[in-house]
């Protein structure tokens, strides 16, 4: 109820002012070179829909063009982790100390969740997402929950970054809907014995694994790889992949580790084998 007051009374205060704020900007948003989902959560961070936001190591080089456009925000630029935080107040490094404040500074409803996420238990990804009028989306941010008790939260910012955008008269013309989704995500066992006893690669089973191997690292052309459950090369690469999972997890959300070019190059290989087989 606070959440939803103190966003209620910047959205109305915004309107009342007839979108002052705005006028901070340039006039060239959507030639800038800034992805949609990077501008999109600006302007959010800018009329406080979002208390703050993360640009990490492969969006760092959009950086000083958020500057340049956003000038009238925060820019905490942690050059040895090669992430930044932009928001209106200035963080320095004993702001945060893992993960989970991490998570608290970016306003994510469950970032009090993060830990007990990692373990292999039934979790849910939640997801808000802006839908454009060309049938395209984005997402402005995700967040990994053990239940769906704050799922109203995630509604209220939808509505207010909805409005927020919908009014903006630069990006505005380019919104349909503001919208949350949610997926429950099953325990890696499990998903593991799923893919022992079948002998089709179907629908479902094949977005649970899509789901496991994007969250460590692996490349879009593996995870999205057609496999063949009744190749027994296929099943065999596809077990391995979730045992090393199960057995050797890295963390979704890893501003604080470096990006995992070995299971990248091992991936590659693995790719490969699955191709020619």
């Amino acid at each position: 109820m606070i959440y939803f007051i103190r966003h209620l009374f910047n959205y109305i205060f915004h309107n009342i002012i007839n979108f002052i704020p705005f006028a901070k900007m340039d006039k060239n948003l959507l030639t800038s070179g800034l992805p949609l989902n990077i501008l999109f959560n600006l302007i959010l961070v800018q009329h406080d829909v979002r208390h703050a936001m993360l640009i990490e190591r492969e969006d760092i080089h959009f950086l000083e063009i958020a500057k340049e456009h956003f000038n009238d925000l925060i820019y905490s630029h942690y050059e040895n982790l090669d992430l930044c935080i932009i928001s209106k107040i200035l963080y320095k490094n004993n702001n945060f100390y893992d993960n989970k404040s991490i998570g608290n500074i970016l306003g994510y409803p469950c970032a009090d969740d993060f830990e007990d996420t990692l373990k292999d238990v039934n979790k849910y990804g939640i997801s808000i997402d802006v839908h454009l009028n060309d049938g395209k989306k984005c997402q402005l941010f995700g967040n990994m929950a053990l239940n769906l008790d704050k799922l109203q939260i995630f509604y209220d910012i939808s509505q207010f970054a909805e409005n927020t955008l919908k009014n903006h008269p630069e990006v505005g013309d380019l919104i349909n809907s503001v919208r949350v989704t949610y997926d429950l995500i099953l325990p890696k066992r499990i998903i593991c014995d799923m893919v022992l006893e079948a002998e089709s690669y179907d629908s479902l089973l094949k977005k649970h694994v899509e789901d496991m191997l994007y969250n460590v690292g692996f490349s879009a052309e593996l995870y999205n790889f057609n496999f063949d459950l009744k190749n027994r090369l296929h099943k065999g690469i596809l077990v391995s992949l979730i045992e090393y999972v199960i057995n050797d997890p890295l963390e979704k959300y890893y501003p604080l580790h470096d990006e995992p070019t070995e299971i990248i190059n091992w991936g590659k290989s693995l790719l490969n084998i699955l191709q020619n087989n």
